[in-house]
């Protein structure tokens, strides 16, 4: 195939080694089917990330007093910890003497050669580095002791630097180092401005604030206003009952100037990653189409739309006129009704539409303390729950049997044929969500005996299925469907760049905060509010997404507060690039197609 290697291999030896821990990225296809054991490749990656998570699974539940130093648990975290280092030590050294197999993907040259090749690769790679960082620690720390193995806190938190050798197949962090280098001068430019109107506004606030009693000192100094300026920059006010009204005029210009100046490196990060994810999707086509072909492209797609439509219309419309006797002509009828074609389709798709909103609005009534005790709204209540499951059961029961005659919304054949076809449906999404509209009803009445379990909490949640039934309509959830299918490898290497900065912070709020008391808005003092790692999941989540429920932490804390800020702008901005890619490129390619089986 185009761009394939073919070379020779110095180490025979070093070659399965490399193979197995897929240093190559061209190899012949022969070779690999009659050499390389990839299946043993992915076992041996599969371990991998097992013991990765489980290593941070161990590191957080350490952290609790049940499962803390002391406990029946640490052995067996001990024992986990000797292993894990063990295969980590193993993978290290193999990759150590397999490097020399490593190939450049474009030239095919051999990356490192001998052993001054090997060496270069522990020193320069850095997944080498990374793999070295996640077991150093280990016997550092048994280097330190005489019997005691059990790792400090300090030195069993850089585990979490296993977490980045999943990156390897990933490859996420290459990516945000390109994106910050393509968009570095214009980053730098705006945080300059950022970092100026941040000293200047909290200098005003140290300023208004600064003989506030109320405050308790907080900002009687620039760097301590600092930090509360920042978390007025992006929109929260832990403070503000105990401003003075100029420290409130100067919030309210802090709070606009963030909301405008924060939009731009969102939108710097979100444009980077929109061409991303545009470049991955895109490969292959004409990418020098201006807006205007796009626009007659779209336009296009639409009318096509339209008309395959029309013609399945007129194809189910075709099948009633010429249906013989009245069993298959009321069949073929249902299912011309059901298609939402002509008025009454579209009738029946109105009346479905609003049947459930009424359900969703009896059933958020009914959770209230007012509508469930009012004898009034219960009968209406009932009376709407009565007429929902008259019309979605006949629904139900006309779908089941006139599914055999409905046509493919793209291709005009028939989707499902006898009773083979009938089955299919009915363990389709919508069969499910059709059958599940009704049938928790007739259970609940059947076992009960009475209506009187319409209201009941249950009854309340298992309604609300009824709100996918519109998804035959709206395409929603097809749609997010479509985004994902198109966009999966991005968001998995977002996902996947989320959870590790959100561990690492964790962790270092865990270790900078686990000792320090701190004040809610309210003025009520948490005790350790990061007494353990599950604590300090749960508030570092609320700082990434802008919420600051704590008023004090220490210095080290506030600093990776600021920190945290800045990784959360370019991962939202990443996310929005990557969406926004596939949401064009997802309706640019479904049109106005709407399934309505």
């Amino acid at each position: 195939s185009k761009g394939t290697v073919v070379v020779s291999y110095p180490d025979p030896n070093s070659h399965a080694f490399c193979c197995v821990l897929r240093l190559e990225q061209q190899v012949d296809a022969s070779a690999v089917t009659r050499r390389t054991p990839y299946g043993f490749a992915c076992a041996f990656e599969g371990v991998i990330l097992f013991l990765i998570a489980l290593n941070i699974l161990t590191f957080i539940l350490e952290t609790l007093s049940y499962f803390g130093k002391g406990t029946k648990w640490n052995s067996a975290f001990d024992i986990l910890e000797d292993v894990s280092v063990g295969v980590f030590t193993l993978e290290y050294f193999m990759r150590f003497y397999a490097c020399v197999g490593a190939r450049d993907g474009t030239t095919g040259e051999f990356l490192y050669q001998g052993l001054a090749g090997r060496f270069k690769y522990a020193a320069t790679d850095f997944y080498a580095l990374l793999d070295l960082a996640a077991i150093l620690p280990f016997y550092v720390d048994l280097a330190l002791v005489d019997i005691d193995i059990a790792p400090t806190t300090f030195l069993r938190a850089l585990r979490l630097l296993r977490l980045l050798k999943a990156d390897r197949e990933a490859d996420m962090l290459s990516k945000f180092d390109d994106v910050i280098v393509e968009i570095g001068p214009m980053l730098v430019a705006t945080g300059y401005v950022g970092v100026v109107f941040w000293l200047l506004a909290a200098t005003a606030m140290y300023y208004c604030e600064k003989d506030n009693e109320e405050l308790g000192g907080r900002m009687s100094s620039i760097p301590g206003s600092m930090y509360f300026t920042m978390q007025m920059l992006m929109g929260e006010f832990v403070l503000n009952n105990q401003f003075t009204v100029p420290g409130k005029c100067v919030a309210t210009v802090i709070a606009i100037f963030g909301a405008i100046f924060f939009s731009i490196p969102v939108g710097l990060f979100g444009g980077a990653f929109l061409s991303l994810a545009g470049g991955e999707d895109d490969e292959g086509e004409d990418e020098d189409e201006d807006d205007e072909a796009l626009e007659v492209k779209a336009k296009l797609e639409e009318e096509k739309e339209n008309a395959i439509r029309l013609a399945n219309q007129q194809r189910a419309w075709k099948a009633v006129d010429e249906a013989d006797g009245c069993y298959l002509k009321a069949r073929a009828a249902s299912c011309y009704v059901l298609s939402a074609y002509g008025i009454l389709g579209k009738g029946f798709t109105y009346l479905t539409m609003l049947l459930i909103g009424l359900t969703v609005v009896t059933t958020v009534v009914d959770s209230t303390k007012e509508g469930h005790s009012n004898e009034t709204f219960r009968s209406f209540e009932l009376v709407i729950e009565l007429i929902c499951v008259c019309i979605f059961t006949i629904e139900y029961v006309l779908r089941v049997w006139c599914v055999i005659d409905s046509f493919d919304e793209r291709s005009g054949r028939k989707e499902y044929t006898a009773c083979k076809g009938r089955m299919s449906f009915i363990f389709s999404f919508f069969g499910l969500v059709d059958l599940l509209s009704v049938l928790p009803f007739f259970l609940a009445v059947s076992i009960e005996g009475n209506t009187d379990v319409v209201s009941t909490p249950v009854m309340q949640v298992l309604r609300l299925v009824r709100i996918l039934k519109i998804e035959r309509t709206i395409s929603a959830f097809t749609l997010f469907d479509n985004v994902w299918s198109q966009s999966k490898t991005l968001l998995i290497g977002l996902g996947y760049v989320v959870i590790v900065l959100w561990l690492v912070f964790s962790c270092l709020m865990y270790l900078a905060e686990r000792n320090h008391k701190s004040v809610a808005p309210d003025d009520d003092i948490i005790d350790h509010p990061y007494s353990n790692m599950l604590e300090a999941m749960w508030y570092t989540l609320l700082n990434i997404t802008g919420e600051f429920p704590l008023g004090d932490y220490s210095v080290a804390g506030k600093i990776l507060g600021i920190f945290m800020v800045v990784f959360a702008i370019e991962l939202y901005g990443a996310a929005s690039g990557v969406f926004a890619e596939g949401f064009q490129s997802a309706v640019e390619k479904t049109g106005t197609r709407k399934d309505v089986w």
